[in-house]
């Protein structure tokens, strides 16, 4: 576990003791703006993803975004099963999800 400062803009910092567990990213070339999502697990066994919205240039502003989840079944409901929450599952090392 370790201590984690996540960078909100405008906002306060959000910090946290945990671990990371995972990133994706639909970075492409010749894109103007793309999103990455971060996910982490707390020492308390929660579940913190953080989406950014990154721009290309420095004219853009990123926007950041820090959702918290009492467990995994929440995260992926928030998620969802897009590609890049895929890759993000597969990142954390998550074989399969359930959808009610």
């Amino acid at each position: 576990m370790q201590e984690i400062t996540i960078t909100v803009p405008n906002a306060p910092d959000v910090k946290l003791t945990g671990k990371h567990l995972g990133n994706a990213s639909s970075e492409r070339p010749n894109v103007k703006f793309w999103t990455e999502l971060d996910a982490y697990l707390t020492k308390g066994g929660k579940y913190v993803v953080v989406t950014r919205g990154v721009p290309r240039y420095s004219s853009g502003k990123e926007k950041v975004q820090v959702e918290v989840f009492e467990d995994k079944d929440e995260l992926v409901e928030f998620i969802g099963t897009g590609s890049l929450a895929m890759r993000l599952y597969s990142e954390m090392g998550i074989d399969s999800i359930s959808i009610d």
